[in-house]
């Protein structure tokens, strides 16, 4: 919401900021920096813990931040801009795991028995990653102090910290030590341009699966159990920043 009103006050007096600051024309290059807002939809292909595969996975979003630094360099239509960036993203895993319960003997002379249910779980997973995207854009519009464009362009990404919690055992786990740290995603994106403010939309999809692992920080159980995850990282941003 703050972005948005500051993004309307100065489109509003954008044209009286140009003809105030006739220094500000288009630039062959520029620099700047962004803040924004996330919001990760993993595509999770499957989930096994302890060997146990999941079922029933579905995927909730929590809202991340961003930020990032950029230099931009400009053609009259078209323009790059290599960046680095990092990302805070959070969300929760909704999934199913089969679980083996022993129902024990009876004083009647019966024999311990086994039953096997579904179970209901969730885990919730927090990544901050260093990425450095390469944009390459195309300005559908550019008049005066306002322009409005597309553009797109891979992103290589680190993932730094990765750590998963999870309600299995009836207890919290925490697991951490993503065994594919590295990956590569390639982002679509729109902007908006008012004098040297500008609004972005950006998307970003995984461009192949990557296959994680995870073992337990806490022990809380005598069981010490691990994480396999198989996913691609797909990912909204909503970004206000500033060229210079």
């Amino acid at each position: 919401m703050l972005f948005m009103l500051t993004f309307i006050v100065f489109t509003m007096n954008a044209q009286e900021f140009a003809e105030e600051f006739p220094e500000y024309k288009a630039k062959a290059f520029n620099w700047g920096g962004k803040l924004g807002l996330n919001a990760a939809s993993p595509v999770i292909n499957s989930i096994k813990i302890s060997n146990i595969k999941a079922t029933d996975i579905s995927t909730e979003y929590k809202v991340g931040r961003l930020a990032s630094i950029f230099c931009r360099f400009n053609g009259k239509k078209i323009f790059i801009q290599p960046s680095i960036e990092w990302q805070y993203s959070a969300g929760d895993i909704n999934f199913t795991l089969l679980q083996t319960t022993v129902v024990p003997a009876t004083e009647a002379g019966k024999d311990a028995t086994t039953s096997t249910v579904s179970v209901k779980h969730a885990a919730t997973f927090k990544t901050n990653s260093l990425e450095l995207p390469v944009l390459f854009g195309f300005y559908l519009f550019k008049e005066g102090p306002y322009a409005l464009s597309i553009f797109t362009g891979p992103k290589m990404k680190y993932n730094y910290k990765v750590r998963y919690i999870t309600d299995i055992n009836n207890t919290s786990e925490k697991y951490k030590s993503d065994s594919t740290p590295f990956g590569v995603n390639i982002a679509l994106g729109s902007s908006v341009s008012i004098w040297r403010l500008f609004f972005d939309f950006t998307y970003e999809f995984g461009v192949n699966e990557i296959q994680s692992d995870f073992s337990q920080v806490n022990t809380n159980t005598k069981v010490d159990d691990n994480i396999s995850i198989n996913k691609r990282t797909n990912l909204m941003t909503f970004s206000l920043g500033f060229l210079f």
